[in-house]
């Protein structure tokens, strides 16, 4: 669950017939048993254990365990599946039908398998979560599931170079801890690791690789690049302002003649006329 990581208490993965292997995350456990029997027990008859026999193997026995979960969890005692779908509605009348289809309708497992294998030449990686849906992810070659999921492919993605399928075995089983320590952070996500090996030749081998725990925290908080410094300087220098120039316009003097009020009696008044103060203060 998002609080509680059974690492310690139950190996989250297992082997499927000679060639397919799957791991799961859940918050309900009760389911996972009897997933992973029904499709060993639909896979011990096959002869090839193609992609397509693999995949209805989970259908079906993601189909039987939700039918038991609802007959055990949802359905009045003594009714079936079958029996409600035939007789509820006339036994039960509509009102308790419809609630009792609507609980049926939202009953889910809580669990997700993450499923890889080979079929004949073909590498196959896929998932079969709630509510029986399949995602195929054979072009991309790897697939995460569980709360630490966006982190562990974060690290995956962001791999340059080479597709992981095409890189030695050393350095693909190094760069899935990698991922697997990343995911660490995520809640409920424990630190043991261990490593679950698939082969075409039929052998199926655990590796525990804990210690390469110790190498990851080791160079993990890398230093920075040699001109990261400098860059992130120049880059965040403050601009200075560009000061615009102040134009001074010189003052212009444009000559007036003055005239002389007469007062009709030969007198000029000079109150009338702007003294020289004003005058040179309107003409600039």
């Amino acid at each position: 669950t998002g609080d509680m990581s059974a690492e310690n208490v139950a190996m989250k993965f297992s082997g499927l017939g000679r060639h397919w292997a799957c791991m799961f995350a859940c918050n309900d456990i009760s389911s996972i048993k009897p997933i992973i029997a029904g499709v060993q027990r639909a896979l011990s008859s096959s002869l090839y254990e193609t992609r397509d026999e693999v995949s209805l193997a989970f259908r079906n026995a993601y189909k039987a365990e939700i039918r038991r979960k609802v007959e055990s969890s949802v359905l009045p005692p003594g009714i079936d599946l079958d029996d409600f779908y035939m007789f509820g509605l006339q036994r039960l009348g509509p009102d308790t039908f419809n609630r009792i289809f609507a609980q049926i309708q939202n009953v889910q497992l809580e669990a997700s398998f993450l499923v890889c294998g080979f079929s004949g030449d073909d590498q196959c990686v896929f998932t079969f979560t709630d509510p029986g849906r399949e995602c195929d992810y054979d072009l991309i070659g790897f697939w995460a599931i569980g709360s630490g999921a966006t982190n562990a492919l974060g690290s995956l993605f962001n791999l340059k170079g080479a597709p992981l399928r095409f890189r030695s075995y050393e350095e693909v089983i190094w760069r899935v801890c990698e991922a697997k320590f990343y995911a660490e952070s995520a809640q409920g996500v424990g630190k043991t690791t261990t490593v679950f090996w698939v082969g075409k030749d039929d052998k199926k081998i655990i590796y525990d690789l804990s210690p390469l725990h110790g190498i990851w925290e080791a160079t993990a908080n890398r230093p920075i690049p040699p001109g990261v410094e400098h860059t992130i300087q120049e880059a965040i220098k403050p601009e200075v302002p560009q000061v615009q120039p102040t134009v001074v316009l010189p003052a212009v003097i444009v000559p007036q003649i003055t005239q002389s009020a007469d007062t009709g009696d030969g007198i000029q008044d000079q109150s009338r006329l702007p003294s020289n103060s004003q005058t040179s203060e309107d003409q600039q």
